[in-house]
This record gives structure tokens, C-alpha cells and sequence, in this order.
């Protein structure tokens, strides 16, 4: 099937299968700043921000993504003076977990 994704800004055309997971479809598209860890959703290496809400990518299919806004870890470090490497680095520089770093961007629209 076809679907249409805004994965960090950017829209892409994909053809998927109905039982691929958007974890799976985001690094055959090459963002591996999304991990593989459980597949379970219970390690939560697998985390981006869906409508600037944190999901586990592992748990969600390809084709339910379609219509809400993506944002990976890659996406944090596209904006000048804003990157996620910059402003966490003050605050959390031992936590180097992509996953965590983009849940606390999420949570942070709402503090």
C-alpha cells in the first residue's frame, strides 16, 4: 500500500506492507537514529514524537502514522542554536539515549 508520511518536515511517498511497523519502514528510509531494542515497547529505544507525543515506533503500524507528524531524533539537531546536542548537553550529558532525549523534548511542550 501507499501511504504519505511527514517524517521531520520532510513528505514521503512510501509503498509498505499492512503489518510493517513504523519503526521498520523509519530505517529502511534511513533515520537509525531510531533504535531496535525489545519490539515490545517496553525498552522504549524505538521512541520519536508522534503529534510531539512520545509512541514506540515498534507498536505502531506504518499505515497508522499516516496524517500525524513524525519527528525523530534527527530531526532535534536540524535547527541552528536549537539542536538537541547543544541544549541537552548542559542538562543531561550523561544520558546519551536518543530515545530518551527526544521523550524529553516531547514532554517539554508541556512543562
Amino acid at each position: 500500500m501507499e501511504i504519505n508520511l511527514d517524517i521531520n518536515n520532510h513528505i514521503h511517498k512510501v509503498t509498505s506492507s499492512p503489518g510493517e511497523t513504523l519503526l521498520k519502514l523509519l530505517r529502511r528510509l534511513g533515520y537509525y537514529g531510531v533504535k531496535h531494542g525489545c519490539e515490545t515497547g517496553d525498552c522504549g529505544a524505538c521512541t520519536v514524537l508522534m503529534d510531539d507525543k512520545p509512541v514506540n515506533s515498534c507498536l505502531v503500524l506504518a499505515a497508522q502514522a499516516e496524517g500525524h507528524k513524525i519527528h525523530t531524533i534527527e530531526s532535534l539537531g536540524e535547527y541552528p542554536d536549537q539542536g538537541w546536542r547543544d541544549r541537552l548537553r548542559k542538562r543531561i550529558e550523561p544520558v546519551s539515549s536518543p530515545s530518551f532525549k527526544i521523550s524529553i523534548r516531547g514532554a517539554c511542550k508541556y512543562l
